[in-house]
């Protein structure tokens, strides 16, 4: 099993800033949880290119999601921002909650429970400031920090860039600009639309509640626009903006 974890991250890596343009691979970058996956989706689903999450890319056209620092040789790049604030809450979750409907996180929880644990893990308010403080002066994975990625990743402007935020407000038009500029395709609306459909967060979430049992954690877990309001008490929200305030108003966030 780690031998192939290993192969797929070397392949991964390989294709995405050796490839990219050849082949070609189309890269969506982000910071975890800023929506990158559900971008991916929404990308592949309109332009017909394949997207396979988390598992070995071949060697063809396709779409590749990960979480990469170093430019190095990368082309068609996709860069997905979100409010940092909302991506470390959800974050949080990622690190201390294990998904239900996959093991994909199942070894990271069981490190972090060990490592940094907490007396209730439910309560994310006062659990965030520790936290905060934990992944912005010892990140793990990735190695690098939110505000880090922003001051490396903001500048290239030969990528495409997108905020989820905005592909949440107006997805049909702002799905039909990421796959003009990043694929050169011109889809038709009635597929921009459909697409939109199939993946729609809140239609995801509506047909999981019907399933849904008590204790179970999901990857897409809210979506939320400002939701971290909702968690940040105010000695968390001091902590985030002592590291990343300029960050922030970089990105149009504050």
């Amino acid at each position: 099993m780690r031998y192939q974890h290993v192969a797929r991250s070397a392949t991964r890596l390989a294709l995405v800033h050796t490839l990219s343009r050849a082949l070609p691979v189309y890269v969506v970058n982000e910071f975890p949880k800023s929506g990158g996956t559900w971008i991916a989706n929404l990308l592949s689903g309109a332009s017909g290119i394949r997207f396979r999450d988390n598992r070995t890319p071949r060697l063809e056209k396709q779409i590749i999601k990960g979480h990469f620092f170093r430019r190095g040789g990368i082309r068609n790049c996709l860069v997905v921002w979100r409010d940092g604030r909302d991506a470390i809450s959800s974050f949080y979750y990622h690190n201390y909650f294990k998904f239900s409907e996959s093991s994909h996180n199942h070894k990271r929880v069981d490190y972090m429970r060990a490592k940094y644990p907490f007396d209730d893990y439910d309560d994310i308010r006062a659990n965030l400031p520790s936290f905060i403080g934990q992944i912005f002066e010892r990140p793990i994975s990735p190695a690098y920090t939110w505000s880090q990625f922003v001051d490396r990743w903001s500048g290239y402007n030969d990528f495409v860039h997108v905020r989820y935020e905005d592909m949440r407000k107006d997805p049909q038009s702002e799905l039909t600009r990421v796959v003009q500029e990043l694929t050169g395709l011109r889809p038709e609306l009635s597929l921009i639309e459909s697409t939109i459909e199939r993946f729609d967060i809140d239609r995801i979430k509506q047909q999981r509640s019907e399933h849904h049992q008590e204790g179970e954690t999901y990857f897409v877990r809210e979506g939320k626009l400002g939701g971290w309001s909702e968690v940040f008490s105010a000695e968390a929200d001091e902590l985030f903006r002592r590291y990343a305030q300029p960050q922030l108003e970089k990105l149009g966030y504050e």
